[in-house]
């Protein structure tokens, strides 16, 4: 049995295994955080597999390679009050026996040695219509708008680097880090203008919140940024009623 009131850590400088004959249960009272450097595996060997969010979305991002899905038998994908919607930068293709279905920025082309039958209550041909298409923003593809943040102490001015940051957007979507060397925080981009939650959180408690403060998602990625970010190495005080500064560094 092991116990703490407050924190407990267990480090190895190797590898740190947990066996169990039965069962492993893990109760989190708020989030539950895994960093891997390198591969992350998970095998079940006979009842399944079963990933629930009771609120908010599932997100599964590969940012470099692809994603296979596979199985022995049918694939379901179920939307119960809203739609299903399939993107794709250059091609979707639909293959089942030797029929194929290839839809393009080019157009569609459908191939099939079986027949084509086509039901409608009526069929009409009209002009030519684009509908673009966005897709999500990620960081090979970034968004029309940004904004660009840098932590810093309310009283001093000084920027805070190393600081475990959360910005939270209107949409949903979130963008977790560290701040640089400067204070600076990893660009924030949106295909629209749109609000968000800046939350500074303890390097100790990643769940714990030590400063909130809202913005905007306005400026246009192409229009550069000039503002000037402040110094990590300056500092300023009140000292007598007069206030002090460090020199600029660099």
């Amino acid at each position: 049995s092991l116990a703490a009131e407050r924190s407990a850590h267990i480090a190895s400088n190797e590898d740190v295994a947990v066996t169990s004959g039965r069962h492993v249960g893990l109760a989190v009272g708020r989030s539950l955080f895994a960093s891997v450097a390198n591969a992350l595996s998970l095998f079940v060997h006979k009842a399944g597999m079963k990933l629930v969010a009771a609120a908010g979305k599932v997100r599964i991002e590969a940012q470099t390679n692809g994603i296979d899905m596979t199985a022995r038998q049918a694939v379901t994908i179920t939307s119960t009050t809203d739609r299903i919607h399939l993107h794709a930068a250059k091609e979707i293709v639909l293959h089942v026996g030797s029929t194929e279905v290839r839809i393009s920025e080019r157009g569609y082309v459908v191939r099939t040695a079986g027949e084509h039958t086509v039901h409608a209550g009526s069929h009409q041909a009209d002009v030519p219509q684009t509908r673009p298409m966005r897709l999500p923003v990620t960081p090979d593809n970034p968004g029309q708008f940004a904004a660009h943040f840098v932590l810093m102490e309310h009283a001093s001015g000084f920027a805070l680097p190393q600081q475990p940051y959360r910005i939270t957007l209107d949409n949903g979507r979130v963008i977790e880090g560290v701040s640089n060397a400067r204070g600076e925080t990893a660009l924030v981009t949106d295909h629209d203008i749109t609000f968000g939650t800046v939350e500074l959180l303890a390097a100790s408690d990643p769940d714990k919140v030590i400063a909130v403060n809202h913005a905007a998602i306005v400026r246009d990625i192409a229009t550069p940024y000039t503002a000037t970010a402040p110094n990590a190495d300056k500092r300023t005080a009140k000292i007598r009623g007069k206030t002090a500064s460090t020199p600029e560094q660099g």
